[in-house]
This record gives C-alpha cells, sequence and structure tokens, in this order.
C-alpha cells in the first residue's frame, strides 16, 4: 500500500511540480513586466522634474517598485497556495477511491487504537463505506465485546476510538492522518515543488 501511495504521491508532485512551475514563471515573467514598466514610468518621470523636484520622484518610483515587487510576491504566494491546495485535493481524492490494500488499513488503524483505550468498552466510528470492512475485521481480531456500538460518521476512512465515558478519543481517521503528514511534511514537499526554503 505504502508503494503505491509512494507512486501516487510522486506522480501527483511531478505534476503538480510541472504545473507550478509553469504557473511561477508565468508570474515571474508577469513581475518582471510590471516591475520593468514601472522603472520606463519612473525615468521618465526624473527627466520631466526639475532638479528639487528629482528625490522625490525617485523616492515615489521606489515606492512604487516596492509595492509592485511585493503584490509579484503576493500572485506567487497565491498561485503558490493554489497549487499545494490543488495537490492536497488530488491526494484526497485518491486516497476517498482507494480500495486496495484499505481492508489491511482499518485493521491496523482499529488495532491501534483499541490498544491505546485501557476502557472495557468503547464505541467505533467508521464512514459507511467502511462500515461493513470494520465489522468483518472485528469480528477477525476477536475484540467484539469491547465494542458497544459502531457508528458512522464522516470521515473519509480510518476509525475513530472512543471509551464509552467519551473521556479518551483516539482518531485514527485518514483526515487525520492526512492533515498531520500535511503538517508534518509541507516545509518539505513546498521545497520539492518550488525549490524554496
Amino acid at each position: 500500500m505504502s508503494e503505491e501511495i509512494d507512486k501516487i504521491r510522486q506522480i501527483l508532485i511531478d505534476r503538480a511540480r510541472r504545473e507550478a512551475k509553469e504557473i511561477v514563471e508565468k508570474a515571474k515573467m508577469e513581475a518582471r513586466r510590471i516591475i520593468e514598466e514601472a522603472l520606463r514610468q519612473k525615468d521618465e518621470k526624473v527627466k520631466k522634474v526639475r532638479e528639487e523636484v528629482l528625490e522625490k520622484a525617485k523616492k515615489k518610483a521606489e515606492e512604487e517598485i516596492l509595492l509592485v515587487k511585493i503584490e509579484a510576491k503576493k500572485r506567487i504566494a497565491k498561485v503558490k497556495n493554489e497549487i499545494l491546495s490543488n495537490l492536497w485535493s488530488r491526494v484526497i481524492e485518491k486516497l476517498a477511491s482507494k480500495n486496495t490494500g484499505r481492508r489491511e488499513s482499518l485493521r491496523k488503524l482499529l488495532l491501534e487504537a483499541l490498544e491505546a483505550i485501557p476502557s472495557p468498552n468503547v464505541v467505533v466510528y467508521v464512514s459507511e463505506r467502511d462500515r461493513k470492512l470494520v465489522e468483518e475485521v472485528l469480528s477477525e481480531v476477536n475484540v467484539g465485546k469491547r465494542i458497544l456500538d459502531i457508528k458512522v460518521c464522516n470521515i473519509l476512512g480510518g476509525v475513530i476510538v472512543e471509551s464509552a465515558d467519551k473521556l479518551i478519543r483516539i482518531d485514527n481517521s485518514y483526515d487525520t492522518r492526512l492533515s498531520s503528514i500535511k503538517h508534518k511534511y509541507l516545509h518539505i514537499i513546498t521545497r520539492k515543488l518550488f525549490g524554496v526554503e
């Protein structure tokens, strides 16, 4: 399963990297054009003004260039954020549609959560799609006596296990795992996609 996820991740990263490079290059060209236009306007103003106005015009032009640079950086940052958002959407789509290895994944996540909760009685939350698989896994691992109920909730997959008294909750949902990965590795993904620290 991890090889398939790695392949999918690599395909998505490669595709996103190409798209990101194209978008970033276009944004850089537009920024250069805007900066060049601002510089041209600055030169015309400098030629027309007297010596005492020259310093004011020069400062104003520098401010305009700085603003244009800031705006260009904002545009590039916005494009990068859109690319990352699109990448995560694709990862979620792939994860949501994946069937291979899902049963084993659910089994591992369920057992991990059950081990972490000392309570003799628990409630298991799953997606509608995974309910039957989790029921089968529970019958195989012989922990059915601990399970008070299996409830459906709005998650991509995985499990959430909660003690009957609701004091302990282990969220092993794909949503939470993906969010954790996203936050943990965002800087690495950003560096690979955009070549920046």
